[in-house]
């Protein structure tokens, strides 16, 4: 067993709903991991005192520790892609996305982009995440080989489409959707810390016939998840109202397939009634706000305090390539800007949950990952007081725990990520 000591803090819940009493944070606090990298015990030094002698211990001095940051919206073949500025949704994909996803044909291609966009991501302190593959398969092969060598939490699926692209650009049909899904899901669901996200790219891109596949899919393998996207620009929500005349709205195109339910996790959902709202909450989805994409999209404002009033489960997602960051210290600092805009429903140690205990539920993942509850996988960051430089400047005027992780939010980056942790093993920073 291997002890860390440092400022411990981690949630037991949304601060939101259960109060400050959600945060358990431990000054001079240790987290004890077992050989089999999961917790054996997170607490005061001094009250640990007795289990921690009988470890090796590595003490970070004055750094901050905390669960992994988890992130619910990736796009794997989208990295290549992220600075790629202007233009609204659907004139961005035509112009700098679709064609780019092409290149995920050639499988040496894929391996190697998904090398990068995890080591990235562990650089960034995100050790789980649920990621949208290419339309290729054998590239989400590669992605799921790569997270499964790195023995990462992670959730992905095969990208599919069949309709309204660009002409070359790889499509399905949905028996070929069908079969290929099926295969995935035999030779990767399950499989190490890995799981299967039955992926439509969005209803623009996918046809009744390939929706409703979709659907058949996931009534066959109950454990796996749904991802798609929702409501996030007007003028795509307007081409899907065409697309699927009396649907009623953009939501229920995905209920009356069946796609709607507590394994869906939603993209978005900017452009949402009350009554949207409400579908979401009754179907037990998930909707993930992606502020950063949002915002360099020009999409709008994800409405925090009406999701928070219908009592919708929520997660945050970094969205790249339309975002522009994979740290979710910066999207959690964005989606604060949101809640601000808008008529707030979210504040600071709600946003830290999120990115850690509050994305780990939404992904079903509660009861494995997100915080140092006895038992649960050991992936953890180290955080820098020290970095960016402005940090420390507020750090010293920061008199209580709610302000010093205040200022670690909104002011710290990938600089303040010093060490990532997977199941105990240090996998990035210093040795």
């Amino acid at each position: 067993m291997r002890t860390h000591l440092g400022r411990v803090f981690f949630f037991t819940g949304d601060p939101a709903e259960a109060g400050a009493e959600a945060l358990c944070f431990y000054e001079r606090g240790a987290l004890v991991v077992d050989g089999e990298g999961r917790v054996a015990a997170a607490g005061p030094a001094d009250a640990l005192s007795g289990m921690i002698g009988a470890t090796e211990v590595t003490d970070h001095g004055d750094a901050y520790i905390c669960p992994g940051f988890v992130d619910c919206h990736i796009h794997f073949p989208q990295a290549v892609s992220a600075a790629s500025f202007g233009g609204k949704l659907l004139d961005w994909l035509s112009r700098h996305i679709y064609r780019n996803e092409e290149a995920f044909a050639d499988r040496a291609f894929a391996q190697s982009q998904a090398e990068g966009l995890f080591s990235a991501m562990l650089a960034s302190g995100t050790t789980s995440a649920a990621l949208y593959g290419s339309v290729h398969e054998a590239a989400v092969d590669e992605l799921f080989s790569v997270a499964l060598s790195r023995n990462q939490r992670v959730c992905a699926g095969k990208m599919l489409m069949d309709r309204n692209l660009p002409e070359g650009v790889t499509r399905d049909t949905p028996e070929s959707a069908t079969a290929a899904t099926e295969r995935l899901i035999g030779r990767w669901h399950g499989k190490g810390r890995l799981c299967y996200a039955v992926s439509p790219r969005f209803a623009v891109a996918a046809s009744d016939k390939l929706l409703q596949a979709c659907g058949e899919i996931l009534a066959r393998h109950p454990n796996v998840l749904c991802q798609t996207h929702v409501s996030e620009n007007p003028d795509e929500a307007a081409l899907v109202a065409r697309l699927f005349p009396g649907s009623g709205s953009y939501l229920s195109v995905y209920q009356s397939f069946e796609l709607l339910g507590p394994r869906t996790v939603l993209g978005h959902a900017i452009h949402f009634t009350e009554e949207d709202f409400a579908l979401a909450a009754q179907t037990g989805a998930v909707l993930v706000s992606c502020p950063d994409a949002n915002f360099l999209l020009g999409s709008g404002v994800f409405d925090w305090a009406a999701a928070r009033k219908a009592g919708v489960r929520l997660g945050l997602g970094s969205d790249v390539g339309a975002g522009s960051s994979l740290c979710m210290l910066a999207i959690a600092r964005e989606a604060l800007k949101a809640s601000m805009m808008g008529k707030g429903g979210l504040d600071v140690l709600s946003a830290w949950y999120l990115i850690t205990l509050g994305n780990a539920r939404a992904l079903g993942w509660g009861e494995r990952i997100g915080s140092f509850a006895p038992s649960r996988e050991a992936d953890f960051v180290v955080l820098s007081p020290e970095k960016p430089p402005l940090l420390p400047l507020r750090m010293a005027q920061a008199l209580s725990v709610p302000e010093r992780l205040a200022a670690l939010l909104l002011l710290g980056n990938e600089a303040t990520v010093h060490k990532t942790f997977i199941l105990g093993r240090q996998v990035q920073g210093p040795a």
